[in-house]
């Protein structure tokens, strides 16, 4: 987990007893208002110090990301081996087109992502990288880098209390660990398909019982220079033919779930109808 280095003066008040012994009483403590404005004095410093951010930013100017008609290859290994190609079909100042296209029909769709959609993402990294609250759920790495950053997020729902057996454990639970890869080499929202999920389930409550663990690693590639994207080769795949009748979606960061943390959380979402996005570890 996240350790932050926040340096507290601590004032104190010393008294001597008839013994000699010293007695340290503390002028403040954590639930003191002095304590979290030390707190986020330190957020904001962390925030202030690390480069990756500014560096994640540059890739919003759309318009000169050199991302228009490049073509990625989504790849999920271990569970639901699927693989999805995703094309970026148009880019303005303020939006970005990408159309995704997959054997599996249901991840086909069309999505716009927007700047303030990458904005909003950024933002929620910079609160979750660099709170010291939430630094049980999140761990972030990479905030000095110019180039990448790696983001853990632990969740946890927990469907059956403790008994009061001889362990604290839940009698059962849903435990998942995302491991998640800014890349400012990439639009931001392929985050969601550059990373490692693992999920911990215990769905029985019998004596006997084992907690199930699944991994699914989601990787993603430029193809857009590969022959299986060139329609003049014989490994030409018919998925970079991208379909002009699937569902427009839209993107919804989901701000604020570091203070839920639930097995199922996500930071993005699709709601509009028949945006499916890629779903693995038990999900």
């Amino acid at each position: 987990m996240n350790k932050f280095g926040i340096i507290f003066l601590l004032f104190t008040v010393s008294i001597i007893s008839s013994c000699d012994t010293v007695e340290e009483i503390f002028l403040f403590d954590k639930n003191d208002p002095e304590y979290a404005e030390l707190l986020a004095m330190q957020a904001a410093k962390c925030v202030s110090d690390a480069k990756i951010f500014d560096a994640l930013d540059e890739s919003k100017d759309f318009l000169n990301s050199g991302e228009l008609n490049r073509i990625y290859k989504i790849s999920q290994d271990t569970q639901n081996l699927r693989e999805v190609f995703v094309k970026i079909t148009n880019v303005t100042a303020t939006e970005m087109e990408l159309r995704f296209n997959s054997s599996d029909d249901t991840l086909d769709k069309v999505v716009t992502f927007e700047v303030t959609d990458h904005e909003a993402l950024i933002d929620e990294l910079k609160i979750v990288s660099c709170t010291a609250e939430y630094s049980d759920h999140f761990t972030a790495s990479g905030l000095s880098s110019t180039d990448k950053m790696t983001l853990k997020w632990f969740k946890e729902t927990i469907v059956v209390i403790d008994d009061d057996d001889d362990d604290d454990e839940p009698e059962k639970y849903n435990r998942r660990t995302d491991t998640y890869t800014f890349d400012k080499d990439l639009p931001l929202i392929f985050f969601y398909y550059n990373g490692t999920k693992i999920s911990n389930v215990m769905d029985d409550d019998s004596d006997d019982a084992k907690e199930k663990t699944s991994t699914s690693k989601i990787t993603i590639t430029d193809v857009t220079s590969e022959n299986e994207c060139d329609p003049s080769e014989d490994s030409y795949n018919l998925n970079c033919e991208f379909s002009l009748t699937s569902p427009v979606c839209s993107v919804e960061i989901k701000a604020g779930l570091y203070s839920s943390n639930r097995f199922s959380d996500e930071l993005i979402d699709m709601p509009d109808a028949n945006c499916n996005l890629l779903q693995s570890a038990n999900l």
